[in-house]
């Protein structure tokens, strides 16, 4: 292979590979090696005590000193006077996310909610009748028009798909119009008839 130059020294070196960039793993290293920050000399925030640091964001000399600074100059949220979204009545919050004055007042509001919402009617498209969705996903009023619809989608295809009584898998059956997917599925059934006869 024809000489190269090491990217960091520049010296001439034959390489071992075709991809091969430094002429040893030092000069390599020593390429992508991060420049060591300096050591500063700064003042705790909370004790006035000077201490050495390579970071940058590093104001206090210990974790005692942090966590005492946090609880000293931290102002307490206090808690206020509120009126009730229920009752209307002025109530001591006992927490910040308190909105209600007691758990009575809870149910109402949330019964209170729960009537105010409207029913989500949608007409199904197998029978064509309204009904009220449970889920947002919902499409068919029940699940007798969901398999008369998937039933007729098959069908228009040109397939008859019949679910076998063995493997409980669907099959196509408008040649043979068997009602198992295959013999071996029809023997499994049938022994399975005679093992649970008394």
């Amino acid at each position: 292979m024809a000489e190269k130059n090491c990217r960091q020294c520049n010296q001439p070196f034959i390489p071992n590979r075709a991809y091969q960039l430094y002429c040893s793993i030092e000069c390599k290293n020593a390429h992508f090696a991060r420049p060591v920050p300096p050591i500063q000399v700064k003042t705790c925030l909370c004790c006035g005590k000077t201490f050495e640091s390579k970071l940058v964001r590093h104001y206090f000399c210990s974790n005692e000193c942090f966590c005492t600074y946090q609880k000293t100059n931290k102002e307490p949220k206090l808690l206020q006077t509120l009126v009730c979204l229920n009752c209307n009545r002025p109530f001591q919050q006992k927490s910040h996310t308190q909105k209600l004055c007691g758990p009575e007042c809870a149910k109402d509001y949330k019964k209170k909610l729960s009537s105010k919402k409207t029913p989500d009617n949608r007409c199904c498209p197998e029978c064509n009748k309204l009904f009220q969705k449970k889920d947002a996903s919902q499409i068919f009023c029940s699940t007798a028009c969901q398999q008369s619809h998937q039933h007729k989608k098959e069908t228009t295809k040109g397939l008859n798909l019949v679910r076998c009584p063995g493997c409980r898998k669907k099959f196509d059956n408008s040649t043979t119009r068997s009602q198992f997917c295959s013999p071996k599925c029809k023997l499994k059934f049938n022994t399975r008839k005679l093992l649970k006869r008394p």
